[in-house]
């Protein structure tokens, strides 16, 4: 009974040739590249880089300091309140806040708090509530009130 799978590959090992020489590559002059179209590869006109920087594509101000301290509370039926601590005394005139419906993002200067939302939210509806000392507390209406947000305000990674 000859059993033939043809889920196993074959493999045939010759033995080796030695009168066969490895074949030699042609010389450089016969190996011709195609000539490339104009403008180079990508088919377009070079252009011409100016040596002075150019204004408008260097941000003088340093990078903006990520803010990572922060808790927040979930038990608002209707709410999410998130206390925001910038470890430095802030002025809510100098706070922005920005609202999407899946993050937040608050700017104080050059620091910012950023996160990804665990549940939708309303922005229309959602807002920075007071200043207290180094802490910014900001509102955020959930979108559905009957979703309970869980222990973290980002998104679970691991999900399915």
């Amino acid at each position: 009974d000859d059993d033939d799978d043809d889920d196993e590959p074959v493999v045939e090992i010759l033995p080796p040739d030695d009168d066969a020489d490895p074949p030699t590559p042609p010389p450089p002059e016969d190996r011709a590249e195609p000539p490339l179209p104009p403008g180079g590869m990508l088919g377009k006109a070079p252009v011409k880089l100016s040596a002075t920087p150019n204004d408008r594509l260097v941000d003088p101000a340093p990078p903006r300091h990520l803010v990572a301290d922060y808790a927040f509370d979930a038990s608002g039926k209707t709410t999410v309140k998130v206390y925001v601590d910038f470890l430095e005394p802030l002025d809510a005139a100098r706070l922005e806040a920005s609202f999407l419906p899946d993050a937040l993002c608050v700017d104080f200067g050059r620091k910012r708090f950023a996160a990804r939302l665990a549940q939708p939210i309303d922005p229309a509806k959602s807002k920075l509530l007071k200043v207290k000392d180094t802490t910014a507390v900001i509102s955020l209406r959930k979108a559905d009130p009957g979703v309970p947000w869980g222990p973290t305000l980002q998104p679970d990674v691991n999900a399915v």
